[in-house]
């Protein structure tokens, strides 16, 4: 790893980080999506056919119990029409009334069983296919139970109409069994309903809880991915572009007897480090080359102070001499003045 990171520019580096940032974030975005997605998908179960379902059923019950009681009417109603004559109106009311809910019982199962079979081809697994096979199961037997239900009525009805009351009472006996078993049906099924329904809320929500667990996971791991890449990137360039800083300071300061940073990493400081090497060999000789240019100087000074001092020397010398020479030309004149007045 160290040796890939000595290979890598600072570009490369800062890109790198970039790339690492953006992925984590989107790691972090697609799992929170996925999860939300599951708890979603769980949910819209529950709502758009869970809670449907249980509806319906629950329909399918209190239509059954309505019709239950019509037909409980409509017997007691028959018993009286031969006493009160009124009654025969009430037991016709009854009759009609237990007709139309057969027919919107009939027509409720039937649709539930429709729901059931879609439910079944959108299964998310194999336990859930199961199981709303067996709901399905249970409303056939529903179906049938009340099937036997209405005709076992409807058969009462024609006794009483046609005056077998005895018969009538008999088989209305028979149809209480038969209501029983159907009440018991119903709410066995609504009860499985109404486990399955809370079972999915209770699985729903401890997908939430995953999900929100691999979350705070996934940003941690990647927070602290990045926080590590980006310490390593940045003591990488930080510690020694600070040494090649104060090299260079110290460089313009004049100071040669500088350190030069040990880099060894592929990047731009050590073109850095490189320059500062030229600047420091240059400054060298520059300092090299002035101290040659002072010590011709000083040569020169002297040089020129040591001809002064000859032509001082040399001045003072013929002075000396023309005073002499002077001094002489006196005496000789002197001298050829005695002549003359001798001669």
């Amino acid at each position: 790893m160290k040796q890939l990171a000595k290979k890598l520019t600072i570009r490369i580096k800062i890109i790198l980080l970039s790339a690492i940032s953006i992925t984590v974030a989107v790691i972090i975005t697609a799992s929170g999506s996925y999860g939300l997605y599951k708890v979603g998908k769980e949910l819209t179960s529950i709502a758009h056919q869970d809670v449907p379902l249980t509806q319906s059923v629950m329909d399918i019950t209190v239509h059954q119990l309505e019709q239950a009681i019509n037909f409980e009417r409509a017997v007691r109603y028959a018993e009286l029409m031969a006493s009160d004559p009124h009654a025969g109106e009430m037991y016709k009311k009854a009759k009609n009334h237990f007709i139309e809910l057969s027919h919107k019982v009939d027509k409720e199962i039937i649709d539930a069983e429709h729901m059931i079979e879609e439910m079944i081809v959108h299964a998310y697994n194999v336990a859930a296919e199961e199981d709303l096979t067996h709901t399905l199961d249970s409303m056939k037997k529903i179906e049938k139970e009340h099937a036997a239900f209405e005709h076992a009525s409807i058969a009462v009805f024609e006794m009483f109409e046609n005056g077998q009351m005895r018969e009538a009472e008999q088989k209305a006996e028979e149809i209480e069994q038969l209501e029983e078993h159907l009440d018991h049906a119903l709410e066995a099924l609504l009860k499985h309903l109404a486990n399955n329904t809370e079972e999915a809320a209770v699985h729903a929500e401890a997908t939430e809880k995953k999900a929100q667990a691999a979350l705070l996971i996934v940003a941690l791991s990647g927070a602290v991915l990045s926080i590590i890449l980006a310490i390593a990137i940045i003591r990488s360039i930080i510690g020694p572009l600070s040494k090649v800083r104060a090299a260079i300071m110290k460089l313009a300061e004049g100071k040669l007897d500088i350190e030069i940073p040990d880099h060894t990493t592929k990047d731009e400081l050590l073109d850095l480090v490189k320059a500062l090497e030229v600047f420091k060999d240059n400054a060298a000789e520059r300092q090299m080359l002035a101290e040659q240019q002072a010590l011709e100087d000083q040569e020169k000074v002297k040089r020129a102070e040591r001809v002064q001092q000859l032509i001082n020397d040399f001045d003072s010398k013929a002075a000396q001499m023309l005073d002499s020479l002077a001094a002489a030309a006196q005496e000789m004149e002197a001298t050829s003045q005695s002549m003359t007045s001798l001669a």
